[in-house]
């Protein structure tokens, strides 16, 4: 895979970063159990998978990657770090467990995190004294629409 990213330091109380990442992740077992797995459906079922390189139930090709701060120097700032991905892989089975397609052949939607930070400094006597506010959002496209 590759990476790319492109950053701006602090300039005008305001830095960011974002970034890309294109990666593959590839295999002949997706877990230690894997093999002994396609043993026992065959013997169940009668069905002998094909030896060959699939994809691993973690592959993510693209992922989107982003982070800005925001620092007043009044005492207060914002920060916000996201990440949006492309979906994971699964295979498609019936109602019976039964695999319908290669293993790992579907692709759950995208799916996205934004964490955002943010304060306030002040005084209070001889202290100086933080106020956050945090919150997380993730999100999911809906797999219908």
């Amino acid at each position: 895979g590759f990476e790319l990213a492109i950053s701006q330091l602090m300039v005008n109380n305001l830095s960011w970063t974002v970034g890309y990442s294109y990666t593959r992740a590839e295999g002949n077992a997706e877990n230690e159990f894997a093999h002994w797995y396609e043993m026992y459906l065959a013997s169940v079922y009668g069905t002998f998978p094909a030896r060959k390189t699939v994809i691993m139930p973690w592959d993510q090709p693209h992922t989107f990657n982003m982070n800005l701060n925001y620092v007043n120097p009044l005492g207060f700032g914002i920060n916000v770090i996201g990440n949006i991905g492309s979906g994971l892989p699964y295979t498609p089975t019936d109602s019976r467990g039964r695999n319908l397609d290669e293993i790992n052949s579907g692709r759950m939607p995208f799916t996205a995190k934004f964490d955002i930070k943010s304060y306030y400094d002040f005084n209070f006597k001889s202290f100086d004294i933080r106020s956050l506010a945090n919150s997380t959002d993730s999100f999911a496209s809906h797999p219908y629409k």
